[in-house]
């Protein structure tokens, strides 16, 4: 009886084509997904020492009170798509029940697929997917006098939008407004943001109570202090 030799040889051969293939397709579907999420975790990091700076530039400017006050940044963004967004961030608050404040905001925003950093009422927020984290915290406090002060960022611009690995953000000032209400008094503060739920912290640690975007406390004077800064991304 007569053995074919050549067949344990093919068989071998098609068993590491097997096992090369079952390996490709392991990484494929396991390791690449890991790897792109690193390097967007990166490049997200990255991205919120640019905004920070950023974030500096658009203080500077907005406090200048003078429209011939210009700061151009170069955000380094690795690819990530940058835009302003005029119709979020909506801030409404209330005192003894009457609204004394109702606009929206708007946000700057580089997106890395489902993660990315923003700009919005005057702090920084790192989300991914619908959670987020406050970076830097927006400029209201209570003073000694437990008087509640607000100094709040309004960015207007063309909702234009922008790839790139460096890109060219300038900002000017276009207005100023102060409002004052003397004496003791509720105050309600409701915050329409895709990331509302972030700010429970921050206001229930300046004397406020509630949660998810609605924040009560009482006040001995309300101070607002309305900053509107102009984008241009380039």
């Amino acid at each position: 009886m007569r053995v074919n030799s050549g067949v344990t040889p093919i068989l071998g051969y098609i068993l590491l084509l097997t096992v090369i293939i079952s390996v490709i397709t392991m990484v494929y579907y396991g390791g690449l997904p890991i790897i792109v999420s690193k390097q967007e975790s990166a490049m997200v990091e990255s991205s919120e020492k640019a905004f920070s700076d950023a974030l500096t530039l658009m203080w500077d400017v907005a406090k200048s009170n003078s429209p011939e006050i210009r700061r151009e940044a170069h955000l380094k963004m690795g690819g990530g798509l940058i835009y302003l967004d005029n119709a979020t961030a909506r801030f409404r608050i209330i005192s003894d029940g009457t609204v004394i404040y109702d606009d929206y905001l708007g946000s700057l925003i580089c997106k890395y697929d489902k993660k990315g950093v923003l700009i919005e009422n005057g702090g920084e927020i790192r989300f991914s997917g619908d959670k987020g984290v406050m970076i830097e915290e927006p400029r209201i406090y209570v003073s000694d006098d437990g008087s509640l002060i607000l100094s709040i960022m309004k960015l207007s611009g063309n909702q234009t939008s922008k790839s790139g690995n460096e890109i060219r953000v300038i900002f000017g000032f276009l207005g100023y407004s102060r409002f004052t209400k003397e004496g003791a008094q509720n105050v309600v503060i409701s915050i329409e943001s895709n990331y509302k739920n972030i700010y429970d912290d921050f206001f229930q640690s300046i004397g406020f109570s509630g949660e998810n975007g609605e924040y009560s406390g009482t006040f001995n004077r309300v101070e607002i202090n309305i900053y509107e800064v102009k984008v241009e991304i380039r």
